[in-house]
C-alpha cells in the first residue's frame, strides 16, 4: 500500500487528537494528566501542537495511520521538554539550531512497515531545510535500536518523564556525515542530496511507499 505524508492543517487537529487518544490511552493504557485528556470525547491534546510542525500520514482510505511532530526550540517555550532535555541551558544561538521530535505514533498495522522510518526521514529533511543542527527525542527501551540506526546517540541517559516513567534521552547531529555513514543511517542520502543542492530540497513528502 501507499501512504501520503504531509503537514497537518488546523482543521485536522481533532482527528489527530482522537488518533493520539486511541494509541496512548486505549492501546498503551497511559495515564496522562487530566488537562491533556478528554475521556468523554476520546481526545488527547498537546500544548506543542500550536507551535510545532505536525506531520500526518494517511492511507488510501484517508485514515490517519501515523503522526510525528517537530518543534523548533526557537519557536517558543517547550514546556516540560525544556528541563527534560536540558534545552533550558542552551544559549540563544544553540537554541535557534535545535528542535525536538515528539508524538511519533504509528498504527499497529504499520509498525513493522517502512512507515516509521519514512515519517522520521520526512521530519529530518524538514529540519535540515530550516537549519536545525540538533534534534532531541526520548523513547522507550524497545525503540532505542530504531533511533540508533537513524543516527541518534544517548544524550542524558535514563530520564524520568512525569507521565511515561523512565525513558531514554537521545540526540542527533543532523549533519554528522561520518556518524550517519558509520551506523548506516537512511538519513545519509537525504543529507548528501541536501548538501549537493543550491536550494532547499524539493517537497516530496506525498505518496511515499509504506
Amino acid at each position: 500500500m501507499r501512504a501520503s505524508i504531509a503537514l497537518a492543517e488546523l482543521a485536522e487537529l481533532t482527528q489527530v487528537q482522537r488518533f493520539w487518544y486511541r494509541i496512548y490511552v486505549e492501546e498503551m493504557d497511559r495515564h496522562l494528566s487530566d488537562p491533556l485528556t478528554d475521556h468523554h470525547s476520546k481526545m488527547l491534546s498537546d500544548p506543542l501542537a500550536h507551535i510545532g510542525n505536525l506531520f500526518v500520514a494517511r492511507d488510501n482510505q484517508d485514515t490517519i495511520i501515523a503522526t510525528l511532530m517537530t518543534t523548533l526550540a526557537s519557536d517558543g517555550d517547550l514546556g516540560k521538554y525544556e528541563r527534560l532535555y536540558g534545552i533550558d541551558y542552551l544559549d540563544a544561538e544553540a537554541r535557534a539550531r535545535s528542535s525536538i521530535t515528539t508524538k511519533l505514533m504509528v498504527d499497529p498495522a504499520y509498525r513493522n512497515s517502512r512507515l516509521p522510518m519514512l515519517m522520521a526521514r520526512t521530519a529530518y529533511e524538514f529540519a535540515l531545510r530550516l537549519g536545525v543542527e540538533r534534534d532531541y527525542i526520548d523513547c522507550n527501551d524497545h525503540l532505542v535500536s530504531f533511533f540508533t540506526r537513524l543516527g541518534y546517540k544517548p544524550h542524558r541517559g535514563r530520564i524520568v518523564h512525569r507521565e511515561y516513567g523512565a525513558v531514554n534521552s537521545m540526540v542527533i547531529q543532523l549533519t554528522d556525515t561520518r556518524h550517519l555513514r558509520q551506523v548506516g543511517s537512511p538519513f545519509l542520502k537525504s543529507l548528501q542530496r541536501f548538501a549537493a543542492l543550491p536550494a532547499p530540497i524539493a517537497e516530496d513528502t506525498n505518496n511515499v511507499a509504506a
